[in-house]
């Protein structure tokens, strides 16, 4: 199984010299994103991941969020009021929805509604402020229990990107919100595997490699932390290699102890990108 609800999102602030696309901001990336299903035996609260980056290039305040959750026969609204001044790397809270007034066995129409200020101006929008793109409401099927998986069996997420996965093109949430939202959707483990050419940057600076792989080191202790009994989480790569054919492609390594390098598709320096370890 996937978790569909936030393998990566968009880079808006990369631009080349002197050009800058349409999609570009002067704001830091703000996300709200959620599970796309819910199980009420889990929990009967609607976890809502807000996410920030890039917020030490353009600090703002953070006024209020409003979840506005819309079933067939009835409609919730939640009011967050928050007063944050943020004016770092990345930011990230869960906000919690309690769906107790709520049937299950329906999907949700969710819609999250930011209120921020920036260099003293108001600022109003829905669910992201990604410039240009059209907006639609998050869709939550609220199930009263778990898919009816085998005996034994276990489902999971081969494939995640986390925060550690950071360059001109995507980013992912981090690994400790990553889990409570796997957890409500009913799964049990997952594979932490950012791009080998975002684990040995500098931490300030994707295009630029730290000798010391500090991410790399960084993303297992968080792997650790969030690792145990009742959730698996296991650390690994999406490691950019050279195939037979002398072409750039992407294989997962799982519980690697020691970091793969990978960065012949990385585009961190142009026009190098000749296939490593082929």
């Amino acid at each position: 199984m996937l978790i569909p609800f936030f393998i990566s999102y968009a880079e808006i602030h990369y631009h080349l010299k002197y050009i800058f696309p349409k999609y570009y901001l002067k704001q830091p990336e703000i996300i709200a994103d959620i599970p796309i299903r819910i199980i009420k035996l889990i929990s009967n609260k609607l976890p809502v991941l807000i996410i920030i980056k890039d917020s030490h290039l353009f600090p703002i305040i953070l006024n209020k969020v409003t979840i506005k959750i819309r079933g067939k026969e009835k409609t919730i609204t939640k009011i967050f009021t928050l007063n944050i001044k943020i004016s770092q790397t990345y930011y990230s809270k869960i906000l919690f929805v309690d769906l107790i007034d709520l049937k299950p066995e329906q999907f949700l129409d969710i819609s999250v509604f930011f209120m921020i200020q920036q260099n003293k101006k108001n600022f109003t929008f829905l669910n992201d402020n990604y410039n240009k793109l059209s907006i639609e409401t998050f869709q939550c099927y609220y199930a009263k229990e778990k898919l009816p998986y085998p005996k034994y069996w276990f489902a999971g997420e081969p494939h995640y990107h986390s925060n550690y996965t950071s360059d001109q093109v995507e980013f992912g949430a981090d690994i400790k919100s990553t889990v409570k939202l796997a957890k409500s959707i009913g799964l049990s483990w997952l594979f932490v595997t950012d791009h080998s050419y975002d684990l040995d940057d500098l931490e300030m600076n994707y295009l630029k490699n730290d000798p010391s792989i500090t991410k790399w080191e960084k993303m297992h202790k968080d792997v650790r932390d969030c690792n145990n009994n009742k959730f698996r989480v296991i650390a690994g790569e999406e490691v950019s290699i050279g195939n037979s054919k002398g072409r750039n492609v992407h294989l997962l390594a799982i519980n690697n102890e020691e970091f793969i390098e990978g960065s012949g598709d990385s585009a961190e320096i142009w026009f190098h990108n000749k296939p490593q370890h082929l």
